[in-house]
This record gives C-alpha cells, structure tokens and sequence, in this order.
C-alpha cells in the first residue's frame, strides 16, 4: 500500500492518504468497537490500535486514515511504529 502522512493543525491527529480503499460506514475505531471498522480496515485497525498513544481511527472509502493520539504523542516516535504497520498490507 502506498501512504502520505501529514500532522494535521490539531497536533494530536495524523492524516494518512493511502492507494487503499476502505468501505463501509465511517465512524470512529476504538480498541471497544473493532467490529464496526470497514471492510479492507479491520486488519489494519487491530495493528494501530496496539500502539499505546493511540485512541481512534477513522477510515473513508477515498482511502484516507485519520488517527487520533494522546495530547502528549511524540510523532517522531510513533511514526515509524505505523509505517512499519502499513508497510504490511
């Protein structure tokens, strides 16, 4: 999967644009709702949830991610944990 990762002006939120398309209802993606993420997400959605400082995903059938992090998240950190993720689908 190709992706494009942004910071969004809300520095807690990531914005990823992938080739993927995701589809199903949007909504939000917690560790507690797994079961609502759309089809081609769910995988992908286990995977992130497991990274600590992550909170909620939203998936769109235009193939854009957008997670949502701790206040606190340090990018730099987290950044290469989620290409590593995505490089695997």
């Amino acid at each position: 999967m190709n992706y494009r990762m942004q910071i969004a002006p809300n520095p807690s939120i990531l914005l990823i644009s992938t080739n993927k398309k995701f589809v199903g209802e949007i909504t939000e993606i917690t560790r507690g709702n797994l079961g609502t993420a759309p089809k081609g997400a769910k995988e992908i959605a286990e995977k992130l949830l497991e990274i600590e400082e992550i909170y909620t995903l939203q998936f769109d059938e235009e193939g854009r991610i957008e997670i949502d992090a701790v206040e606190e998240v340090d990018w730099d950190q987290i950044i290469p944990q989620i290409e590593n993720i995505l490089d695997l689908f």
